[in-house]
């Protein structure tokens, strides 16, 4: 880290005291004794401000020397919130998620007392600096837009999943798949345990706990980015240029496509939709690839991934020049984070820095940094190879490439690709007399530093791994549900620095090489521009949906929209607010059974515009079933899904006795209330309008059975099973107490 050359600096100690104090507001929250308004808010507000910042006294007191504000900032916000989600799940595994997140912030208001005598030495940022806070700011500014304006852009694409996953956490730890009562979840969760730690913390719905994850992660890569390749690039025009290549750098040859195309654009309407607008625009690659931005404008781990990535490969490449502290452990505790929050992302960056340590890492670091961090990704491999849901229950394939996969790899990536090989004009001999005569420059001018420090070619040689391994992947393996698009967007970010650093030295070059350089910039540029305009246009479009539900309160709800006549997806609002109001809880509570196997049951929206969380006739849930994020409560079965193999024991049976018990009119057979009552859990059935198309006489059965009503609204009716529970939620729901959102 950087010492303190101008002399000014700034006491941690009373950032501390602040911070302590944040955190013990966020914990009297917590504990509800802040009156409901706006102290209450504030409260919450300051719990997340303890939760991203704890770490900065710890920052500040592992550094050798006085470090900067800014780099302080940076390495604070990347470890922050991971320290917080890992203390919270460790917690957790002992106590309530109430608790758990009690003693989270507890713990963050102890872990200020190292700011006693810390200081941060508050230097002049530079021009390169300053333009990466800037556009923190502003890609905070652009995601928070995306995600909050509207809640479409929340719960589309995989944001009810991982909100139902997010209140599982809660509910216990390790937790049971919400979408298959008494199963392990076998997903990899520790990005849902986040979400659950900031959603207790801060009291909001799942959905706004991930999007606040997301415009974290927005704000923190530039800056991450920044401090990666400054010390390769050195000037800051090129660190500006390399910022915003990784980040708005990807398809800006699709974007050149879309703009000759005439510009084609609708507003979209439904998820795939969207894809379908950006699909104009990408040519035959992946439509997921043709806005650099989207992953910040929907609900997955991947922006949280990427981030930390970014953070663990600036920490590699200043362990890898000299192997001093902190460097190599945080080098491997984020790359050991990455690989918890995403497999992909994480297996692919620690793989890559692991290759640079053996080949070009200084002594000291050549060997234990490979070794730390296969220590820190312990914890992520046992999680990953708990996940056989998350990859469809197969694993990656070898191909042979041909034509149309490896210009689906190489297509968007191209423009960035001619620009990095510029570089190879470094490898002259008049190149190597140059370099020669400014390391001897350098090191006439440079003092306080050792050789090592300076020596650049290990981190060069980093750098060009990363952008290597993923990119020589991506055409060899296909991963479940397409995933090697993930490794085409990993290559992108490591070649957008080397891009930079390629284009300004053909710059420098001059004669024809300078205005090859001028015309791969202006095709950067304006490609660029064009994909993040339709991106961000079409995403902008979709963020402006607002959907029937409610996200008071900290519980996601559908609620019925006012003015409307009475309909069937009404009732079935009110039947999913009065189970969260008199089931939800902290433990396991009742499992539910729904008609699954008949697919969506209501649709929730306007009559001409229904949005969908579930599509029926698709054999793989895009979304899983909306129960148990609404209802709060594990479901008997769903259908295949993201988070539920096919392969899942007892899913099949589970699927048949779910189909005999909606569609047959016998009653239910002895294996299936045998399987039931294995669960040795009380049991909810909910019967709602689209039920009545089948010709069953569901109650009749149920009621045979041993079940009895306890709420109904019109055709909608929730049946329990034993009579003692029964009446314990009949009691219970005669108090008049009911949850934020309740659409009643």
């Amino acid at each position: 880290m950087s010492a303190n050359a101008g002399g000014r600096a700034l006491a941690l100690g009373p950032v501390g005291a602040g911070l302590a104090l944040c955190a013990c507001l966020g914990a009297a929250g917590v504990l509800d004794w802040v009156p409901e308004g706006p102290a209450a808010i504030l409260a919450r507000a300051c719990a997340g401000v303890a939760l991203f910042l704890w770490p900065l006294a710890l920052i500040a007191r592992m550094a050798p020397s006085e470090p900067a504000v800014l780099k302080s900032l940076t390495l604070t916000l990347l470890l922050a919130p991971v320290g917080a989600a890992a203390f919270y799940t460790l917690a957790h595994l002992a106590v309530d998620s109430r608790t758990a997140v009690l003693l989270t912030l507890l713990a963050a208001a102890a872990m200020q007392w190292p700011a006693r005598g810390q200081r941060l030495a508050l230097m002049a940022m530079g021009p390169g600096a300053k333009a990466a806070a800037c556009l923190a700011v502003v890609c905070a500014m652009l995601c928070a837009a995306l995600l909050l304006r509207g809640n479409a852009s929340r719960v589309s694409y995989h944001g009810l999943l991982h909100s139902a996953l997010v209140q599982a956490v809660g509910r216990q730890v390790p937790p049971q798949n919400p979408f298959f009562a008494g199963a392990d979840l076998s997903y990899y969760w520790f990005y849902h345990a986040m979400g659950a730690c900031i959603a207790g913390a801060c009291r909001l719905a799942p959905t706004l706990a991930l999007a606040a994850i997301n415009v974290w992660a927005a704000f923190t890569m530039p800056l991450a980015l920044y401090f990666w390749c400054a010390p390769l690039l050195g000037r800051a025009r090129r660190e500006l240029c390399a910022t915003l290549l990784a980040i708005f750098g990807l398809n800006a040859l699709g974007g050149i496509l879309w703009l000759m195309h005439g510009m084609p654009w609708q507003a979209p309407a439904e998820p795939m939709e969207l894809l379908g607008v950006l699909r104009g625009g990408v040519g035959a690659w992946d439509a997921r690839l043709a806005f650099a931005f989207s992953k910040f404008a929907n609900l997955s781990s991947y922006p949280a991934s990427l981030t930390l990535l970014i953070g663990a490969n600036l920490c590699a490449a200043h362990a890898l020049r000299h192997g001093r502290r902190p460097w190599v452990g945080m080098c491997a505790c984020l790359h050991g984070a990455t690989l918890l929050v995403n497999p992909i992302t994480g297996g692919i960056g620690a793989a890559a820095t692991v290759l640079a340590a053996l080949g070009f890492g200084y002594p000291k670091a050549r060997l234990r940094l490979p070794l730390l961090i296969a220590l820190w990704c312990l914890p992520g491999l046992w999680l990953t190879l708990q996940a056989s849901a998350g990859y469809g229950g197969s694993v990656a394939q070898l191909v042979v490439p041909d034509g149309a996969k490896l210009w689906g790899v190489l297509a968007p990536l191209l423009p960035l690709i001619v620009a990095a090989s510029f570089l190879l004009l470094r490898f002259g001999p008049a190149a190597r007399a140059e370099r020669a005569a400014e390391h001897a420059a350098s090191q006439a001018t440079l003092d306080g530093e050792s050789a090592q420090s300076r020596n650049l070619k290990p981190a060069w040689a980093q750098l060009c791994i990363a952008a290597l391994v993923p990119l020589t992947l991506a055409p060899l393996v296909e991963l479940p549900y397409s995933n090697e698009y993930k490794l085409i967007r990993l290559s992108a970010v490591p070649l957008a620095i080397l891009a930079a650093g390629g284009l300004a030295l053909a710059l420098e070059r001059g004669g024809m090489l300078r205005w090859v350089g001028r015309l791969t910039i202006l095709v950067l540029g304006v490609g660029s521009l064009a994909s993040a305009g339709l991106g961000l246009r079409s995403y902008a479009a979709f963020a402006r949906i607002e959907l029937p539900l409610s996200e008071q309160g900290g519980v996601l709800l559908p609620i019925a929209e006012p003015g409307s006549a009475p309909n069937p997806a009404q009732d079935l609002a009110r039947a999913y607010a009065w189970l969260q109001r008199t089931t939800s809880q902290a433990s396991l509570g009742p499992v539910l059974i729904a008609n699954t196997p008949g697919g969506q049951t209501e649709a929730f929206g306007s009559a001409a515009s229904p949005h969908r969380f579930t599509l029926p006739g698709v054999g793989r849930n895009l979304q899983g079933h909306e129960a148990p994020v609404f209802a709060g409560l594990d479901l008997y079965a769903d259908r295949p899904s993201q988070v539920l193999s096919d392969s899942t024991p007892m899913l099949r049976e589970r699927l048949i006795d779910l189909a005999g018990l909606y569609g047959d009119p016998s009653p239910w057979p002895a294996p299936a209330v045998q399987r039931l009552k294995q669960l040795q859990r009380d049991v909810l059935v909910l019967i709602t309008a689209a039920d009545r198309n089948y010709l069953g006489d569901v109650e009749g059965n149920l009621t045979a059975l041993g079940f009895q009503e306890v709420f109904g609204s019109n055709e909608v009716r929730i049946l329990a099973f034993p009579a003692e529970f029964a009446a314990s939620l009949q009691q219970r729901s005669a108090s008049p107490s009911a949850p934020a959102g309740d659409p009643q």
